[in-house]
């Protein structure tokens, strides 16, 4: 990580990298200290009106749990076999209940589709 930062920042990089630091105090110790200007509140104001608030940052406990989600998705993803297509159900025939059909066999048949 050093490495890329000198790449990035130059031999001097110890020095950039702390005047950024006090930068980024100074500007959070003046958002403390001097309230918004009227047009920049307006801004704000107007961003959380059509975007809504600011999400929240997630927590290691959500970290953890959607890592835990993610590696259970990946291993069953990983886990399932492929299904022949003899194994899948037979078409319908038409002589099978209306109740048993789904709209796009109803469809298919010719008959009025269940509206919801």
């Amino acid at each position: 990580m050093r490495k890329r930062i000198a790449d990035r920042l130059g031999p001097d990089w110890i020095d950039v990298l702390a005047d950024q630091i006090k930068a980024r105090r100074e500007r959070a110790a003046a958002a403390r200290t001097n309230p918004l200007t009227v047009a920049q509140a307006r801004i704000v104001r107007l961003d959380n009106e059509m975007n809504g608030p600011m999400p929240r940052p997630i927590t290691p406990g959500r970290q953890r749990r959607n890592r835990a989600l993610l590696a259970a998705a990946t291993q069953t993803r990983s886990s399932r076999r492929r299904v022949p297509a003899s194994a899948h159900a037979p078409e319908p025939t038409g002589s099978e209940p209306l109740a048993q059909l789904g709209n796009s066999d109803l469809r298919r048949h010719g008959r009025r589709t269940v509206s919801s």
